[in-house]
């Protein structure tokens, strides 16, 4: 017993030599294990960097897209504005009636339609039917061109009168659907921000390892 503990100082010494190896090989073990690892996180990084760009790129493109759409819009807007704010069915009767009576076109009868939307203004038609010679219609729609209000001839039919011919010109039978316009307050020009964001958006592809990866189309 008593050589035991003369010897006990190199027994301790032994104990801390096996203790301090085996923390070596953990920390060797360790090391090792971190060596592995370092590669597939610096693919990893990689990735991350790369999806990055992609998605910085995927940015620029819905904001360059977002720019033009809203130059458009402001146009259509500017051009909306542009139009009178209401349709006067006295207003343009009287100027339908008056450029008539002028060229003394006959039988001018008048018939208006309901207002139509399309989109950011309303359309009346105002279906006119008429006598007269090819020459006095042909002033007839030249003045309602002139007129200040926004008219426009949509569709014209011409056809040889039965009345009894009268003078030296031939008298024709005419009808016309003439169109007013006005602008619609409530309409409002649509950006389509999010049906851009989905043309553009590039597809997502799942990885192996569950992350999830944006893949460029280089077609696209």
């Amino acid at each position: 017993m008593e050589k035991i503990f003369k010897n006990i100082h190199i027994l301790l010494f032994l104990y801390t030599g096996f203790v301090l190896f085996t923390k070596w090989e953990e920390h060797q073990i360790l090391v090792e294990q971190l060596d592995f690892q370092i590669p597939a996180l610096e693919g990893n990084i990689r990735d991350a960097n790369r999806e990055k760009r992609e998605l910085e790129n995927y940015i620029k493109d819905i904001d360059e897209a977002r720019n033009r759409i809203e130059l458009v819009a402001l146009e259509v807007e500017k051009t909306q504005q542009q139009l009178p704010s209401e349709i006067s069915d006295a207003q343009n009767f009287s100027i339908i009636r008056e450029a008539a009576e002028s060229l003394n076109i006959r039988g001018v009868s008048i018939i208006p339609s309901e207002e139509v939307s399309r989109g950011f203004y309303f359309a009346k038609t105002y279906n006119i039917t008429a006598k007269g010679t090819f020459l006095q219609f042909l002033i007839f729609f030249e003045k309602i061109g002139e007129s200040t209000r926004l008219l426009n001839i949509r569709n014209l039919t011409i056809n040889r009168s039965q009345d009894q011919q009268r003078g030296r010109f031939q008298l024709l039978d005419f009808t016309a659907a003439v169109e007013a316009y006005r602008y619609n307050q409530e309409y409002k020009e649509d950006r389509g921000i999010e049906e851009i964001k989905e043309s553009v958006a590039p597809p997502v592809e799942q990885q192996p390892s569950g992350r999830r990866r944006i893949k460029i189309n280089p077609e696209s």
